[in-house]
């Protein structure tokens, strides 16, 4: 049976990803991406931009940032199987996900034309890489892509990480000590990868009714 504590620590609720501009960190890794974000287009008229990061760096939720300040279209592959002209049309601020993924090169080419031409209409790519190292085979889509101003998110400091690790379990209904959470932090690469792969850990440790102490979280640090 569980104690009163780990029914606290591991509450067994549905939640959703917390993607409330509230709850963003800004930390040296990912301030540069949000101020130009929160400023654009009002203040730069560039027409693309991309923001480029590892898994986990936050590109998702300050996307979803900006699709909050300007009622953004999101997308999907299902919209790429339509004529440019009528997605267009649907809205004046875009934004696609994992840019870099995407390999109809050529619808690519032709929406950024197609954007350009109006000049009061915006599109935020994602992408792990900036747009100059991805695999482009189409020289027309390259020199497009070279339009768009990167903005990178770099490896976490120590606050970022503490406040990444907590949103992430946090979504998922999982409290855990805070003495536990820095002691793991300051010992695990200071990478999204690790941070994530460890949340999950603490999920699973917790959800299975298991006691997450110090000794136990050495043993997993001597496994790993």
């Amino acid at each position: 049976m569980m104690t009163p504590e780990k029914r606290q620590a591991c509450l067994g609720l549905e939640f959703q990803t917390d993607y409330r501009e509230t709850v963003f960190h800004v930390g040296p890794c990912n301030v540069e991406a949000y101020n130009w974000l929160i400023r654009w287009p009002s203040e730069f008229k560039t027409q693309f931009v991309c923001i480029f990061g590892a898994s986990g760096s936050g590109k998702t939720h300050l996307s979803h940032i900006w699709a909050q300040r300007n009622n953004c279209i999101w997308i999907t592959a299902e919209m790429m199987t339509r004529p440019i002209q009528e997605v267009a049309r649907m809205g004046d601020y875009f934004i696609l996900d994992n840019a870099d993924l995407v390999r109809d090169e050529t619808w690519l080419f032709h929406f950024f034309n197609a954007l350009q031409a109006t000049e009061y209409k915006f599109w935020l790519l994602t992408a792990e890489k900036p747009p100059n190292r991805w695999s482009i085979v189409l020289p027309d889509l390259k020199s497009r892509l070279n339009l768009c101003q990167a903005l990178g998110l770099y490896l976490p400091d120590d606050a970022t990480c503490l406040a990444v690790f907590n949103k992430i379990t946090r979504n998922k209904g999982v409290v855990l000590k805070t003495r536990y959470v820095h002691y793991i932090l300051s010992r695990i690469d200071r990478s999204y990868a690790s941070i994530f792969m460890w949340a999950r850990i603490c999920e699973n440790l917790l959800k299975s009714d298991k006691e997450i102490s110090f000794s136990m979280i050495n043993q997993l640090l001597t496994a790993k």
